[in-house]
């Protein structure tokens, strides 16, 4: 093999099998299966499925062990068609990327995947093209590249022969070959994929909160329970008869429809947010948006749009500048680019080129001869010294300088030789500069400013120079405290684990390989959706349209998501708690269970799972963003609790007194005693669950129908409720009995007396943070 006829294709064969394909170590695809099992990964679906055994191998229940395991069931459908989604999402988004290198093998070129490339493969490289493997320059034709997918920073950087290069970098100007020396994990890129099994992934707050949550829910039960057993003992109450009575206790103390509103309301939350134009892909990331207190923003494409434009001309003679813009200009980098299109919309005319001499990073500068004329174009002070008493102040370049602005000098000459050297590049007229930048993106600026009035902090990190991520952050209005230049990958790693110690919950956006192990670290980390592959894998959330403003529009329904589920938890945990407070004084009392485990889990899973449902969907409230990140809240405020607490003590006192009343009315019976409290319970869920959907106004000034699902879920739960009652199939199931014009007054006065209770405490709290 030699470098000018590449390697043979039998010894590139050969090599493959030695060091195999030229690829990283995806991260496993996640199977369905995997998804799947992932749904029984919760402490709320642990303690149902401890209900689930307990109610069917030890009391052998059938009809209430297949109620909580359709529940179960419910929940682990909704959550894996959800992120089943999402992970195929992902899986076509991938697929736009299918890079091809030219390869010289056998002394021809020819196109081949990347994946296929050898260390010794001889590559040809040009403008545009992404680097394939790791390896040198063998041959320069003013090589520059631009290496932000490693070091964050914008601008290229010139090559020369022998010089390193990486995989993932990208020509940015010029053209030449390269050997590869590493292919796949040997790579800088797969070193940092590497290194990505070190960084601890840590549990979301939602996560670490439903944790606590169902902690506190199985002590309540067994304590409780515990208690009850005991009490009952002592009374002289057989285990089998006061076993089943704590089973009944247990189970009234779960709420079995929590787990299917805690996924419907995330996998809700995934959809609406892919509407706005971003891709989360797993549900509990969904919840986590609405927690952000620190956006850490990568400055190049993110902030700004990612490439070079003319915004000023420092020149006497405009015409004759946009004519060099054009003409003396080989359209072989981002500048170049910047400079056809700006002058082409002032001079459209064609000439002739008659020599030319290629842009040199040592010479710093281009020309190009044409009938009568020799223009020249590079670096200003270059450019500059070239020339004959210019009437230009070089203050000026220094104040664009400071700006961050890029700046490309323009010069001219009469010429009328057919041919041009470097020495003729003298005695020129100077012409002018071009001013150019990265802008920032349109409405940034605005974005930024409503982050800030969400509670939400800013920091610009970047690998680029001090004075450009300054001068960007200027313009949107950060303060400068909150700028991070020439940043390595280890120190925004560092950047996030010191936020996050400080207790910010923290989202991070990047692109590059570079970008993962602080994606990784991040509660959120954000990509953009042309990111490299490990950047892709390591984020929760890929931008589709590689908007900022996306990023608040998310967190915006992140938030819609913790609003809905406080609605959710508070309805549900106000119904069980309440079913427990029942039992509880039924055993106190010494009577006879006021509503049986059957009923329990017909309110909460039948008459109350509509309503239940229907609040995860509920519309978000005006100023949701303006309310502030709940910055590690608990899942229930102090507020919430003694709400919590109120509803259910008083439904449960409400419920037990109808009961008392009818148990020892001589012309009712146990069955009927329990229908009533029955239908205490069921009904003020249906009539507060109105007081419930909004917790910042009070139910009159709301809209009843903004959310016409909720109408339609309370008709049908007070139909099921009905059903019940005065179907043999509910009373077959239930043990109930019909109800009389009287005993429904009780009902309905018991069930509006709770939503003046809610009404009340709400005007105490206007809003429950």
């Amino acid at each position: 093999m030699t470098e000018n006829r590449g390697l043979s294709q039998k010894e590139a064969e050969k090599r493959l099998k030695q060091f195999g394909l030229n690829e990283l170590a995806a991260k496993k695809s996640t199977t369905g299966a995997e998804i799947l099992l992932d749904q029984f990964r919760s402490p709320l679906i642990y303690i149902l499925l401890l209900a689930m055994v307990i109610t069917g191998g030890v009391l052998r229940d059938v009809k209430d062990t297949v109620i909580i395991g359709l529940a179960v069931g419910v929940n682990t459908l909704l959550g894996f068609i959800q992120e089943r989604k999402a992970n195929r999402s992902l899986e076509a988004l991938s697929q736009f990327l299918q890079p091809k290198a030219k390869v010289k093998r056998d002394g021809r070129w020819q196109d081949i995947e990347a994946k296929l490339i050898v260390p010794g493969d001889v590559v040809r490289l040009e403008i545009g093209v992404k680097v394939p493997a790791d390896g040198r320059i063998t041959l320069d034709g003013s090589l520059s590249l631009n290496e932000a997918v490693l070091t964050g920073e914008s601008m290229s950087v010139a090559k020369r022969v022998n010089d390193e290069i990486y995989m993932g970098t990208t020509v940015a100007a010029g053209i030449g070959e390269m050997v590869a020396e590493k292919t796949g994990q040997m790579t800088k890129f797969g070193a940092i994929a590497a290194n990505l099994k070190a960084t601890k992934e840590e549990a979301t707050p939602l996560q670490k909160q439903i944790g606590s949550l169902a902690k506190v829910m199985a002590w309540v039960v067994l304590v409780v329970s515990g208690a009850i057993m005991v009490i009952g003992r002592a009374r002289g109450v057989s285990l089998t008869e006061i076993f089943p009575t704590g089973v009944a206790l247990a189970v009234s103390a779960i709420p079995e429809g929590l787990a299917i509103s805690l996924t419907a309301i995330l996998a809700l939350g995934m959809q609406r947010i892919l509407k706005r134009k971003a891709l989360v892909r797993k549900l509990i990331a969904a919840e986590t948006l609405g927690s952000v207190t620190v956006i850490c923003a990568d400055k190049t494409g993110t902030l700004t749009e990612g490439k070079m434009r003319v915004v000023k001309a420092l020149t006497d003679d405009e015409p004759l500048l946009a004519k060099t813009a054009v003409l003396c200009n080989d359209m072989r980098d981002p500048l170049e680019i910047a400079m056809m299109d700006w002058g082409r919309e002032k001079f459209k005319d064609e000439v002739k080129r008659l020599d030319s001499i290629p842009f040199d990073h040592e010479k710093k500068y281009i020309a190009t001869l044409h009938p009568g004329i020799l223009f020249v174009s590079g670096a200003p002070e270059v450019v500059l010294a070239k020339c004959e008493k210019p009437n230009f102040k070089p203050e000026a370049l220094s104040a664009e300088a400071k700006k961050s602005h890029r700046l490309v000098g323009f010069a001219y000459k009469q010429c009328h030789s057919a041919t041009v050297s470097h020495k003729d590049i003298k005695n020129l007229t100077w012409l002018g500069v071009l001013v150019y930048e990265d802008p920032v993106r349109d409405g940034v600026r605005e974005v930024l400013a409503t982050a800030k009035k969400a509670g939400i902090g800013i920091k610009l990190i970047t690998g680029d120079y001090k004075e450009t991520a300054e001068a960007v952050a200027g313009q949107l209005g950060i303060e400068l405290q909150a700028v991070y230049s020439r940043v390595t990958p280890q120190e925004k790693l560092k950047i996030v684990e010191e936020l996050q110690r400080r207790g910010e919950v923290v989202a991070m956006t990047g692109d590059g390989v570079n970008d993962a192990p602080a994606l990784k670290k991040a509660d959120i980390g954000i990509v953009v959706s042309g990111a490299s592959d490990v950047a892709k894998e390591t984020a929760d959330m890929v931008l589709l349209d590689n908007n900022f403003g996306t990023i608040v529009a998310a967190i915006e329904e992140g938030r819609m998501i913790q609003d809905n589920l406080k609605k959710v938890i508070l309805y549900l945990l106000s119904d069980s708690f309440g079913e427990v407070i029942i039992v509880v004084l039924s055993i106190i009392a010494g009577t006879p269970l006021a509503i049986t485990a059957g009923m329990i889990l017909w309110i909460n899973l039948i008459s109350d799972g509509l309503p239940n449902l229907a609040l995860t969907i509920e519309p978000k409230e005006d100023n949701l963003l303006l309310r502030g990140p709940r910055r590690n809240q608990p899942l229930l405020s102090g507020e919430m609790k003694l709400m919590i607490g109120l509803i259910s003590a008083v439904s449960a006192f409400l419920a037990f007194a109808a009961f008392w009343y009818y148990w020892h009315h001589p012309a009712y019976g146990l069955e009927q005693a329990r229908s009533v409290a029955f239908s205490v319970l069921g009904l003020n869920s249906l009539f507060y669950v109105w007081s419930v959907r909004s917790l910042s106004r009070p139910v009159w000034q709301d809209n009843f129908i903004k959310n016409p699902w909720l109408i339609a879920a309370v008709v049908i739960g007070l139909g099921l409720q009905l059903t019940a009652l005065y179907t043999s199939l509910g009373r077959e199931l239930l043990g109930t009995v019909a109800l009389d014009i009287n005993e429904w007054l009780v009902v309905i006065a018991a069930s509006l007396s709770m939503m003046v209770i809610v009404e009340s405490f709400k005007r105490r709290w206007r809003y429950l943070a």
